[in-house]
């Protein structure tokens, strides 16, 4: 610190006898957000993990080389050739999707701020991951700048690719919330499941996706509530704190970056 950056210390809340005589409903109200919280995660997990049971059962009546064989075709159309000199491409992970207290969202006006050709992989089964990680993987090698974008039930798994050096995107839905554009072209991961040897076990398709959707509703409830006790503790430290001396700290570091 000092020689290439520094420490922004805020300055400190005015009346501290007053705040610490609200530490108990404080950490009351901590403790019941925390709650919520950890309801939410085990909510979300157990969607993830309802998720995963469908794809295991589908592994056998998936024809994957044909879902890559999709892929591969639009790497040869879409992407530039791959030099031997060319050097690889930057990876930026991201998360484009969310489990926020106002529900499942997706941040579509991202994706189209930064491509114009859109490829929705319509993924009922979740499936497509496999097709978007040869994608990913292609862009890579021939040097292009990928925004990976991580599924935000289980952070494992890929679940857009960005590629705003091609003005392209390969997004997946699989619910809602929906893309709400008309895409460039559209994929369905579901033309490559077997239907005949799906048939035995056809119950888990439908069975599986409606038990983890009531699951994530609970947890968007659960993430609403914890939301909201968080405002409770805002609303008590707000007249404890003093935003003049905050707004001073705020402007001289703003005057310090600008400086470099």
């Amino acid at each position: 610190p000092g020689a290439s950056g520094g420490y922004i210390t805020l300055p400190p809340t005015e009346d501290l006898e007053g705040l610490a005589a609200k530490a108990p409903e404080l950490r009351a109200l901590k403790a019941a957000s925390g709650a919520h919280y950890a309801q939410a995660y085990r909510l979300i997990g157990a969607a993830s993990r309802l998720e995963e049971a469908l794809r295991a059962s589908l592994t056998q009546v998936f024809q994957l080389p044909r879902l890559l064989r999709r892929a591969e075709g639009i790497v040869s159309r879409e992407f530039p050739r791959a030099g031997g000199d060319t050097a690889p491409g930057k990876l930026r992970l991201r998360f484009l999707d969310g489990v926020t207290p106002e529900g499942l969202l997706c941040l579509w006006d991202t994706v189209d701020a930064m491509a114009e050709r859109v490829y929705l992989f319509e993924d009922t089964y979740g499936v497509a991951e496999p097709a978007l990680c040869l994608l990913r993987d292609a862009a890579l090698e021939r040097g292009l700048e990928v925004y990976a974008c991580l599924c935000p039930k289980d952070p494992e798994r890929l679940r857009h690719v960005l590629l705003p050096g091609l003005g392209l995107a390969f997004v997946t839905q699989s619910g809602r919330p929906a893309y709400p554009h008309e895409p460039y072209r559209r994929v369905r991961s579901a033309a490559s499941l077997d239907t005949a040897a799906l048939r035995p076990r056809r119950r888990q398709p439908k069975l599986l996706p409606r038990t983890a959707g009531p699951l994530l509703e609970d947890a968007v409830a659960e993430i609403a509530a914890a939301h909201a006790l968080h405002d409770q503790m805002e609303a008590l430290y707000l007249p404890h704190m003093n935003f003049s001396d905050l707004d001073t700290a705020t402007a001289r570091a703003m005057a310090t970056i600008a400086l470099g």
